[in-house]
């Protein structure tokens, strides 16, 4: 109707009309509660833009639409005079106007399932998690290197899990396999080895609820520390994209522009586009200095990040790596397969930040 995206609306009241009209089965309706940002909003006032892709220079469609309370048949944006106007009478008929918001996955955040229920139904509340009891002085040492990057500005317990999905894979802590299997079909990845990881509660929860753990595939992204902080925020994006911090840039350095390539993983003939989001189920590729920047903090102490993430099957391509390498990168997997990329935003959960502390 006003846009290719996903839709949201800051009205309970209208959400709720939406959730009753759509209900397909027994049971209370459910709303999505999500945090959302919005830079450059376009103002909808016709089906002009209807299945088409946010406005150039803009990351969100905005349409203030009038409709009868919880009645949900065609809604059409009405008339710019009365948005200002919540609930108005217009030649004896009441029009009740609330805001539609199409935007990209990456501009939202869901927080909270809401499940709408008679006054007198009892609820429950989960059980709080476990602290951590990790001793391990490494990882110790990897969490305040991050508190360093990611600032404080937030409770560390509301975004990191440091129980289940926090996991040191020093040489102290971790004595498994190198690698593990994830995804259905199954894929190899190598593990993290020397890294500490932290476990990003939101993602986790998307994972969880998608069932991404037992069927996507797990891999990783090598990113400046300076960049951590505004991908937390934002997620990972697509260059071009509208995000905390102003728009996402190609990496100097890295290819920028799209051309016509031989694929040497298919041995076709591909166009190989930069404007995507590029993973690796390799650590040791992901940890190459072409993508996981080392920083300095103040303390003297030098680290790499990267990030832990989810990918859905049939959603990327693979390809050769892109650095030169002049021998085998990684034992576990071809060169000719260490990249995978996507142009889709809502394939990819993030689920962990990987740290490392880069020894003299």
């Amino acid at each position: 109707y006003f846009g290719a995206g996903v839709y949201f609306t800051p009205e309970i009241r209208y959400a709720l009309a939406y959730a009753n009209d759509t209900r397909k089965t027994p049971g209370d309706p459910i709303i999505i509660a999500s945090e959302m940002v919005l830079f450059q909003p376009y103002p909808v006032c016709d089906l002009s833009l209807k299945g088409k892709h946010i406005a150039n220079r803009s990351d969100a469609h905005v349409a203030i639409v009038n409709h009868e309370d919880n009645l949900i048949i065609e809604t059409l944006p009405c008339d710019p005079k009365l948005w200002q106007l919540p609930d108005t009478n217009v030649s004896n008929t009441l029009i009740k106007v609330s805001p539609e918001i199409v935007v990209n996955n990456i501009h939202i955040l869901p927080r909270f399932i809401l499940q709408c229920r008679a006054p007198d139904t009892p609820l429950t509340r989960a059980p709080p998690a476990p602290a951590s009891a990790s001793t391990c002085p490494y990882q110790a040492k990897c969490k305040s290197a991050l508190q360093n990057v990611v600032g404080t500005d937030f409770t560390w317990s509301k975004v990191f899990d440091e129980t289940e999905h926090g996991k040191c894979f020093c040489g102290s802590c971790f004595a498994g396999l190198d690698f593990e299997d994830s995804g259905d079909p199954p894929m190899r990845h190598p593990l993290p080895r020397g890294w500490a990881r932290f476990g990003l509660k939101a993602g986790l929860a998307i994972a969880a609820i998608s069932n991404a753990f037992d069927t996507f595939h797990v891999a990783y992204h090598g990113t400046s520390p300076q960049n951590v902080l505004d991908i937390l925020k934002s997620q990972l994006g697509i260059a071009g994209d509208a995000v905390f911090g102003g728009r996402i840039r190609v990496t100097q350095g890295h290819i920028s522009k799209p051309y016509r390539r031989m694929n040497l993983y298919t041995n076709q003939e591909e166009m190989f586009d930069p404007h995507q989001i590029f993973v690796t189920p390799s650590m040791t590729y992901a940890e190459t200095d072409a993508f996981a920047k080392k920083e300095k903090l103040e303390d003297g102490t030098v680290i790499k990040v990267a990030l832990q993430l989810l990918i859905r099957p049939g959603a990327y391509k693979i390809g050769q790596e892109t650095v030169r390498a002049t021998g085998k990168i990684d034992p576990y997997i071809d060169n000719n397969a260490l990249e995978w990329y996507t142009p889709e935003r809502g394939s990819v959960i993030l689920t962990g930040v990987l740290v490392k502390i880069i020894e003299d």
